[in-house]
């Protein structure tokens, strides 16, 4: 049963005509009559008798209307409660890619906020699950990472869910390995110092209208032979620190990040994909102060690491 085809039939009771009821409910007319018979399809019964003097209830239809009255009140009831803790509730909802700087831009918006009640909803995720997470209203914002082979394939896909989309930065991996790694005395890494090594990469990444298993050749080392799959950075960095003979690629890291962490980063060589990470949102969507904060902070930790970011909004 449609909620708003209920509320146009009490108001029709209460005009005593379609005619008058459309001028209040300013729909058209033939709207409004279709309205009503789907609802009395719905019900499998007559809700008005119509005639040429307007309509007029059926004992059904008086029923109905005496019960639906009541209903449409303390739904109105909970839609302010809601939206009166909405205006209070401040809310933040994003998903984004595995970055240290995004996930410091993160913590700076949870301590630069005031004392009113808050909702951080923070998802680390792939691209198609984060563009999924803001065309269903889980997540407000998000931001996508497309390696730029596959950028014309995010580009169709934000332009026919009629999302809007921002390039935020745009970087070359580096290697992240523990302090013990082989590599940790070369000046420069190539493609054969990682050979005999295991390399851990994240087992979800994705690209609108490829195959997930064809994208993760792209996002590995591809004559590395050896792969732990994790879901999580932080896993990875357990793995680093547990066993030195692995690395993983990840976006350029702040210096003092990298010191609190316990790892080290290097410079990969042979790395010649280029990165971009993306801010997504719904077209019509209005950033909130939070997520001003959230995208301006993201913008100086990208510079503070050192990558390229295309200026903020």
């Amino acid at each position: 049963m449609n909620i708003t085809n209920l509320k146009y039939a009490v108001e029709i009771a209460k005009a005593g005509s379609m005619s008058k009821a459309a001028e209040r409910l300013m729909i058209a007319p033939p709207n409004l009559t279709r309205a009503i018979n789907e609802l009395e399809a719905s019900l499998d019964l007559r809700i008005f008798e119509r005639s040429t003097k307007g309509v007029k209830l059926t004992p059904e239809g008086e029923e109905l209307i005496r019960r639906s009255a009541n209903v449409l009140y303390q739904i109105n009831e909970i839609q302010q409660i809601h939206r009166n803790y909405s205006r209070a509730m401040k809310r933040f909802a994003a998903s984004v890619p595995r970055a240290s700087y995004i996930c410091e831009a993160f913590r700076e918006l949870t301590l630069s906020t005031d004392d009113l009640p808050h909702e951080f909803i923070y998802r680390e995720t792939n691209s198609i699950q984060t563009l999924e997470s803001v065309i269903d209203c889980t997540s407000d914002i998000g931001i996508i990472r497309s390696e730029k082979t596959y950028e014309r394939f995010f580009d169709e896909y934000i332009n026919n869910k009629r999302l809007s989309g921002k390039i935020i930065s745009e970087y070359r991996y580096v290697i992240v390995a523990s302090p013990e790694s082989p590599l940790a005395k070369l000046e420069k890494v190539t493609e054969t110092d990682l050979m005999q090594l295991t390399e851990i990469a994240f087992s979800d990444h994705s690209v609108p209208y490829i195959p997930s298993d064809a994208v993760i050749k792209t996002e590995t080392a591809s004559k590395i032979k050896r792969h732990i799959y994790v879901t999580d950075v932080m896993n990875a960095y357990l793995v680093i620190m547990s066993n030195p003979k692995t690395f993983v690629l990840l976006p350029p890291m702040a210096e003092d990040t990298v010191r609190k962490a316990g790892i080290i980063q290097l410079k990969y060589a042979d790395s010649a994909a280029v990165n971009k990470d993306i801010l997504v949102w719904r077209k019509g969507y209005e950033f909130t102060d939070m997520d001003r904060k959230f995208i301006d902070a993201v913008y100086k930790k990208a510079e503070e690491c050192g990558i390229i970011t295309a200026g903020s909004l």
